[in-house]
């Protein structure tokens, strides 16, 4: 997955969590991630491995 793609799928991601008024945390446990590697994808400091950026898509196709 490109960086491009990664960053749309992380706004989505984002704008889930405030839409539905999580925390970082919450969110992290919802995906099963440490906060602060939810944290570094925000910050767009590091780009998830394929299998965990595949399960966020999932993720959100799921609940949107």
């Amino acid at each position: 997955m490109i960086r491009e793609e990664f960053a749309n799928l992380i706004r989505q991601l984002e704008q889930y969590r405030i839409a539905h008024q999580h925390t970082y945390s919450e969110l992290a446990d919802l995906l099963g991630v440490p906060r602060v590697t939810l944290r570094k994808w925000i910050d767009n400091d590091q780009i998830a491995p394929p299998q965990t950026a595949a399960r966020i898509k999932e993720f959100l196709r799921l609940r949107v």
